[in-house]
C-alpha cells in the first residue's frame, strides 16, 4: 500500500486499464479452462480440506486466500491466468483428501483412474501452455484451440498460438533485426542510441537476448518499465520498436523506418510486422518526455 501510494497507485491504474475478461463469467468459466477441467475435483477437494478436515484447519489461510482472490479477480474482470498461482496449494490439500478414499472402490478404482486421466489430460494439454511443439506441428494439431487456450488473456492480433505463447514467438528474430539496426548506425550515434519498445515483452527479450549482439539497454513506457524508468538513456538517439510513426514523431523532428520486424508464426501486428524506427533530435528533455510513455495494461 505504501508502494503504491508513493508511486501514483500503479496498481490501481492498471486494473483499471488492463484488457482482461468480458466479465464474471469468462473469468471463472477460464479457470476451468485454463487449469485443465479434470483438475477441477481436485481443487474442489482442496478447498474442502482447507474449510472442513481438522487436518486442513491450521492450513486454513491457504483457503482463504484462495477464495479472497478468486472473487477479487472475479470482480476486477482480470485474466484468467491471474489466479493460476494459487492452484497448486488446492492441489495439495485436495490430494490429501484423495489419498485417504479408503475402500476397495477408492484404493482400486477412484485413486487409480483419476491419477491416470490427469497424466493423460496434462499430456494433450500441455502443448496449450507451454511451447514444446514445433510451430507447423502446433498449427496443424492445436491451431483450432488457440482461442480456448488463451483463457482471456487479451488475444489481439491473428495468430495461430494463444497470446501468451504468441507474443513471446519471435523474440530471437526480433532482436537480430534490432541488432542489424543497430550495427548500420553510423559509429559517432553508438555511443548515444537507445532502444525503446512499445511493450514490456520485447523490452525484456532485447534486454534477455541482446547482449550477444552488443546492444544497449532497452526501456519502454509498459507497466513497470515505465516505473523503472529511462536509466542513463539521454534521448539523443532511439531505435523504436514496435510504436507508429506518429507516436514517434511526437517526440522527435528526425524520423526514419528503419525495417519491419517479421516472423511467419508470431501474433500479427503486435510482433510480426511491428516497425523499426530511428528518431533522432528530441523535441524535449527525455525527462519530459518520459511521462507520455507510460501506459498501464
Amino acid at each position: 500500500m505504501l508502494w503504491n501510494a508513493g508511486n501514483g497507485w500503479p496498481t490501481l491504474e492498471f486494473f483499471a486499464n488492463c484488457e482482461g475478461s468480458d466479465g464474471p463469467s469468462e473469468f471463472l468459466f477460464g479457470q476451468i479452462l485454463g487449469m485443465n477441467p479434470l483438475t477441477l475435483p481436485l481443487s474442489l477437494a482442496g478447498l474442502w480440506f482447507y474449510f472442513s478436515t481438522h487436518g486442513g484447519k491450521p492450513y486454513r489461510t491457504l483457503g482463504w486466500t484462495f477464495v479472497v482472490l478468486l472473487a477479487l479477480f472475479t470482480l476486477l474482470g482480470a485474466k484468467a491466468y491471474f489466479l493460476s498461482p494459487t492452484y497448486p496449494m488446492l492441489f495439495a490439500g485436495g490430494a490429501v483428501v484423495v489419498e485417504r478414499l479408503g475402500g476397495r472402490v477408492g484404493r482400486l478404482l477412484i485413486k487409480p483412474v483419476y491419477v491416470v486421466l490427469l497424466l493423460l489430460s496434462g499430456l494433450l494439454l500441455a502443448p496449450l501452455a507451454m511451447p514444446i511443439l514445433p510451430p507447423a506441428t502446433f498449427a496443424n494439431s492445436y491451431g483450432f484451440m488457440s482461442d480456448t487456450g488463451n483463457a482471456s488473456a487479451g488475444q489481439q492480433g491473428e495468430g495461430v498460438f494463444p497470446q501468451y505463447l504468441g507474443d513471446r514467438f519471435g523474440w530471437d528474430t526480433m532482436t537480430r533485426t534490432v541488432a542489424g539496426v543497430y550495427d548500420d548506425l553510423p559509429a559517432a550515434e553508438l555511443s548515444r542510441v537507445c532502444i525503446f519498445t512499445a511493450n514490456y515483452g520485447e523490452a525484456s527479450a532485447l534486454n534477455f537476448l541482446g547482449d550477444r549482439y552488443g546492444l544497449p539497454p532497452a526501456i519502454s513506457g509498459h507497466n513497470s518499465y515505465y516505473l523503472w524508468g529511462p536509466g542513463a538513456c539521454t534521448g539523443e538517439v532511439m531505435i523504436t520498436v514496435g510504436l507508429s510513426r506518429g507516436e514517434v514523431e511526437r517526440g522527435y523532428a528526425v524520423v526514419e523506418r528503419a525495417t519491419t520486424n517479421t516472423c511467419r508464426y508470431c501474433v500479427l501486428e503486435e510482433e510480426n510486422g511491428a516497425p523499426v524506427y530511428v528518431a533522432a533530435n528530441p523535441k524535449a528533455p527525455i525527462s519530459d518526455l518520459w511521462p507520455r510513455t507510460k501506459h498501464y495494461e
